[in-house]
């Protein structure tokens, strides 16, 4: 809309001797004044008798230090801006209504600008190169100017381009964190824990989920390269060799969980599954139990063969004689769990005792056992592990091994910040390795047929 065609707006608006003026919006955007109309232009778009005013808004660079204003024929208007728009004002002289054409006052709405490390660095008074070593917490930028630049941030709110300064400074400070399933409770009490400590560093986490699938996780790597990040944490047990060369090409850093032993740019967090299942055993042959069944995770997984592993010898220190019937396979899930635990009892009609890989099979094992009419502790004993928070809210309570997610997590995020605060990639990482515990709860109790010889 050009100035012609606002003029022409404005005369069609209705004439009012008294009052207030009712008049529909009009938009004028881009709108310039041109010859003699440019000529009139005033300095404020204000009316007159507020000079003290006018030079309060000059000061602070608002409205009157912005807007101009042309009268024609009896039209005050302000087409400087875009975004303009006509709102009503009371029609007075000293106080007494006007028999003129009502004076009318376009106002500016003007769009937001884009806000950017220029408006920080102009409001501040300082360069653009003094804002950005700021922000990325540079010791060289003096104190008092570093908190002028801060105040500047905040009064604008100014949130940095994340992917600018990943190319400025060739960081990202982001992390990768693989996991295998979201749907199971271990991960995200995991994941939290996690990105806790990354909050806490000034750190963003980009999470993926393999669900237990290989080529997923091929999927899931070639976005952590996309995304440039410093480090990746895969708290998963599918990784292979190949993937593993991708990152060390690139030096990127690694944690790996119980996947692979550490080596150069690679940490490694491990859980003594031997342990943990040492203590499952032993706490259920203390109780009288010979006749002990095992649901494994997918044994295509390096965690569940070891856990599979693990019970077997757990069984053969305290004289439990194993039987291939008695083990059967799970998938880590309830369903799976389920379908084990009715496997199982099929094949199995003596059983005391079952040990599961992790907590929600063994969720899933005990739904069997109570539509099979099965009593858990009083007719068979059920072992989780993982310890997540559902387990102790089952009916009843699930006994289950204790794995320390808060201290896995903060393990591997520490090893990840040392490459980012000058550790050498090409040096061996860092090993870390944890010990379950024994949670004990109502889903164990003393064998009933305590005194029936093993078959």
């Amino acid at each position: 809309m050009n100035f012609s065609e606002l003029r022409r707006q404005l005369y069609g608006l209705p004439k009012c001797l008294f009052g207030r003026v009712q008049v529909a919006a009009a938009q004028c955007r881009g709108t310039a004044l041109h010859g003699g109309a440019h000529r009139r232009v005033l300095r404020s778009c204000l009316p007159k008798g507020n000079a003290e005013k006018q030079k309060e808004e000059r000061s602070r660079g608002g409205a009157a230090g912005r807007f101009s204003r042309a009268r024609i024929h009896g039209l005050t208007i302000a087409p400087r801006f875009a975004g303009w728009q006509c709102v009503p004002l009371k029609c007075t002289r000293e106080g007494k209504p006007r028999a003129i054409m009502p004076t009318i006052v376009v106002a500016s709405h003007p769009e937001p600008c884009r806000m950017n490390i220029t408006a920080v660095a102009r409001k501040a008074r300082v360069s653009t190169a003094t804002v950005s070593r700021t922000i990325n917490g540079s010791s060289s930028v003096q104190a008092g100017t570093a908190e002028r630049v801060r105040k500047a941030i905040a009064e604008l709110g100014f949130h940095p381009d994340i992917n600018a300064r990943a190319l400025g400074s060739g960081r990202s400070s982001l992390y990768g964190l693989i996991i295998s399933d979201i749907t199971n409770p271990f991960f995200p009490e995991l994941v939290k824990a996690f990105e806790d400590a990354a909050v806490a560093h000034h750190k963003e986490v980009l999470i993926a989920n393999t669900g237990y699938d290989p080529k997923r996780l091929d999927i899931c790597v070639k976005r952590m390269l996309q995304r440039k990040v410093d480090g990746v944490a895969i708290m998963t047990s599918e990784m292979d060799d190949a993937l593993l060369d991708v990152f060390q090409k690139r030096k990127i850093p690694l944690v790996l969980l119980d996947a692979h032993p550490a080596s150069p740019g690679v940490s490694s967090v491990r859980i003594d599954h031997s342990a943990g299942m040492l203590q499952a055993v032993q706490h259920l042959a203390e109780l009288g139990h010979t006749r002990i069944g095992f649901i494994s995770g997918p044994l295509n997984l390096p965690s569940a063969r070891e856990r599979h592993t693990a019970f077997q010898a757990a069984c053969k220190q305290f004289r439990i004689r194993l039987m291939p019937r008695r083990m059967t396979q799970g998938d880590h899930r309830v369903d799976g769990g389920y379908k084990a635990m009715q496997q199982l009892l099929q094949t199995n009609t003596d059983l005391t005792a079952v040990v599961c890989s992790n907590d929600l099979t063994a969720i899933g094992a005990m739904e069997m056992l109570f539509e099979s009419g099965l009593r858990v502790p009083e007719d068979i004993s059920v072992v989780g592990s993982d310890d997540i928070l559902l387990s102790a809210y089952t009916r009843p309570g699930l006994t289950t091994v204790n794995v320390p997610r808060e201290d896995l997590a903060g393990a591997a995020f520490r090893s990840l910040l040392s490459y980012t605060l000058g550790a050498d990639v090409n040096v061996v990482g860092q090993e870390h390795i944890f010990t379950p515990k024994l949670v004990c709860r109502g889903s164990t109790a003393a064998n009933a047929s305590r005194s029936d010889e093993e078959p």
